[in-house]
């Protein structure tokens, strides 16, 4: 029976110490409060807002990424590709400064023979003497009267270049192409080299890539001369 009594006071005690402390902690006085802290706050959370409704407006208003094109100028022409996509190609342009005159047909010469003058044969000192081959017109143009006969290397003798052949000669005619020569004042072996040109001056020339001249060789005969020095040279 007294266990039962002190079970009771010991109940009633801690419940009486239980409603004090709740008692105490509804009737605390709240603590310091920041001044301008709720302003601040609210301040805050607007300009996040308008920030967020601004980046949304940007993005909606941004104009969507587009390719650039690529412009093709003069002469442009579209050719399909294996896969059906057109692929821009470009023709080529050329003016007329560009291009030189287009070639109608080839011109080539065949040498026939000396008809005068064979090679090395000997004249005076300043002897005068025409020299005439005989050739035939193996290309494929027709040679005109502006035709003529060109001097390109070694001795001139005096010969005029151009001379002209006069006659209009058609692909496999032949022709006799004479020139007056003149041999020198010295003794010596003289060699002159010669080709045709055609009315525009293009040269050509005999052989089978009309590439090879023609010439005349003469011989201006002297006596050998040893000189003081021991040399040889021709004397007349």
């Amino acid at each position: 029976m007294q266990n039962s009594r002190h079970k009771l006071m010991i109940f009633l005690l801690a419940s009486s110490l239980l409603m004090s402390a709740c008692n105490a902690l509804s009737n605390s006085t709240p603590g310091p409060q920041i001044p301008g802290l709720a302003q601040t706050l609210a301040a805050e959370t607007m300009t996040v807002q308008q920030n967020s409704r601004l980046e949304v407006e940007f993005q909606s208003q941004k104009p969507a990424f587009q390719e650039p094109m690529i412009a093709y100028e003069y002469l442009a022409t579209s050719t399909p590709s294996a896969t059906g996509t057109p692929v821009p190609m470009l023709t080529p342009y050329f003016s007329n400064s560009q291009v030189g005159p287009v070639k109608k047909c080839d011109n080539a010469a065949v040498f026939v023979k000396d008809v005068t003058v064979p090679d090395y044969e000997t004249f005076k000192k300043g002897q005068r003497f025409i020299k005439t081959w005989l050739f035939r017109n193996s290309g494929s143009c027709t040679w005109t009267p502006d035709y003529a006969i060109v001097f390109v290397w070694g001795d001139q003798m005096n010969g005029e270049t151009p001379k002209t052949i006069g006659q209009t000669i058609a692909p496999g005619q032949s022709i006799e192409v004479s020139t007056e020569l003149q041999a020198p004042n010295e003794p010596g072996q003289y060699q002159g080299s010669w080709s045709f040109q055609d009315a525009d001056g293009q040269q050509f020339g005999t052989g089978a890539e009309a590439s090879q001249f023609f010439w005349v060789a003469i011989i201006v005969p002297g006596k050998l001369d040893w000189g003081k020095e021991g040399g040889c040279k021709i004397g007349g």
